[in-house]
Parts: C-alpha cells; sequence; structure tokens
C-alpha cells in the first residue's frame, strides 16, 4: 500500500488545503475592494449659497487643489467637479469669504445635494469728498465775475460827493432795512454787502429757474419749434417771456405762446 495515495491523507489536511485555496481566491478581490473604495472618481454635484440670505451665488470659483481640476457655479449657484475622496476643494466669489473643504464618503453617498455656505465680507473705500461748488478760490471767482443789476438802494448823488471828501452825512435816500443807518451804508458800498447781494440774486434766480423749468425749458421749446443749438437759444432770448407769465399760465397757452414767437421770429427772417 503507497503511503503517498491521496485516500489515505488525513481528512484535515484536506481542509487545510480547501482554505488556503479560497484565500488565495478571494484575498486579491478584497485587496482590490478596498483601493477601489478610496481611489473612486467621481462628479460632485452641489450648490453654492450665502450663509445669511441663502441666496445662490453666482459664478463662483470651485477649484480642485488636488487635482487641479475646476469649475463655475452658474445663476442658481449649482456647479459639478471631478473629484476624489481626500482631495481638497477651494471656492472663491467676489463678496465672500473663501472656503476650503476635504471630499469625504458622505459627499459621495449622500442622498440630498450637498449646499455649501459662504461667508460675505465687505470691502472698505476710502472716503471721498465731493463738493458741487468747487473749491473756496473757484466759489470765489464766480461770484466776483458775475454781472448784476443796478441796486434797488438809491444813494444821493450829494451823499457821495461828502463821502468821497470824509464828510459825516446821513443823507440816504430809498429803503433801509439792514440795521442801523452805518451797517446799511457799510453793506450798500463794501465789498462783502456787494458779495450778500449777489449770492441772494443768485439764490432768487436759480429758485425762480426751479419753478419755471417743468413748464419752460429748451427741450419743450425744441420740441415745439424743432430749432436747436444755437438757433434755439437765439429764439428764447427773442420770446423772453415774462416769468409772471410762464408761472402762471398752464402748458397749453405756453406752447401757443411759443408757436405764435415762432411765426413772428420766421416773419423776422424773410
Amino acid at each position: 500500500m503507497n503511503s503517498r495515495d491521496p485516500k489515505h491523507f488525513p481528512g484535515n489536511i484536506i481542509r487545510v488545503l480547501c482554505l488556503f485555496c479560497l484565500a488565495v481566491i478571494f484575498l486579491p478581490l478584497h485587496a482590490q475592494g478596498q483601493v477601489s473604495a478610496t481611489d473612486t472618481v467621481f462628479h460632485l454635484f452641489a450648490r453654492v449659497t450665502g450663509r445669511y440670505d441663502h441666496m445662490p451665488v453666482q459664478f463662483a470659483h470651485i477649484i480642485n487643489r488636488t487635482t487641479g481640476h475646476g469649475n463655475i457655479s452658474d445663476t442658481l449657484g449649482f456647479f459639478t467637479v471631478l473629484v476624489h475622496q481626500g482631495d481638497l476643494i477651494s471656492i472663491s466669489a467676489i463678496g465672500y469669504f473663501n472656503r476650503s473643504f476635504q471630499v469625504t464618503d458622505t459627499l459621495q453617498t449622500s442622498s440630498h445635494i450637498p449646499v455649501l455656505e459662504l461667508t460675505p465680507r465687505s470691502y472698505p473705500i476710502d472716503q471721498v469728498n465731493v463738493n458741487p461748488l468747487g473749491s473756496y478760490q473757484q466759489f470765489r471767482q464766480k461770484v466776483l465775475e458775475l454781472k448784476l443789476p443796478e441796486p434797488e438802494h438809491k444813494i444821493n448823488p450829494i451823499f457821495v460827493e461828502t463821502l468821497e471828501r470824509a464828510g459825516d452825512t446821513m443823507n440816504v435816500t430809498g429803503p433801509v432795512s439792514l440795521g442801523s443807518p452805518i451797517t446799511a451804508i457799510y453793506d450798500l458800498l463794501s465789498k462783502e454787502g456787494k458779495s450778500k447781494r449777489r449770492l441772494a440774486e443768485i439764490r432768487k434766480q436759480e429758485e425762480l429757474e426751479r419753478m419755471l423749468s417743468p413748464k419752460y425749458n429748451r427741450q419743450l421749446v425744441g420740441r415745439l419749434t424743432g430749432l436747436e443749438g444755437i438757433e434755439l437759444s437765439e429764439f428764447m432770448l427773442f420770446c423772453n417771456f415774462d416769468p409772471g407769465f410762464l408761472l402762471g399760465s398752464t402748458d397749453y397757452m405756453i406752447a401757443e405762446a411759443v408757436l405764435q414767437k415762432l411765426n413772428e421770429w420766421k416773419q423776422r427772417g424773410e
């Protein structure tokens, strides 16, 4: 009887051989499964919103720092990017702080679309001072160059001659309502008094133009007459409507008056 005959191997040796064969077959498969679990590439589909208002963040830049892949969120804040587990993802957008996170298995297996919130940020801006009147020197020069009408206050010529000779007289005619007579004389003759009157006239004219502008302006006259440029300016000077008439008239009455003046303007040139 041959002692090496397989029929005579003990039963435990046969079982050991079977277990060894199974191990040889299934261990590589198990190892391959472990590798694929960590090295699987998938598309991460998520949404970017603001932290406080939960509004979508449009055109945010999503960069996979590990692989270099990137994408941009759409107008609703959605994006997709190719990732592995463990990759580092960076999100940046104007008006928000940057955010970085690492891809985990929960992002791949989640049944809901992940929402990634960004914290708003503010940008400091240097203070800017805007002065519509320009500098003091520019405003002063504009006031000095203004052409004003004759003052309403009338001064006796004798008083002017006496004043030039350094005499002492208070023979001033016309309304005086600026305090003491000396103050009135000072305001009438001094540069400061002239500046005050000029400023008052400027304010009065600006208020009048503000009241007349909705009813009578270059655009309105240009549409009615078809004139423009220098010709329009000359025609409006030719009209020379009284401010009281413009304030007390309706739009229709003003339009009729403009058309009547236009006929006179054309007849004058014929």
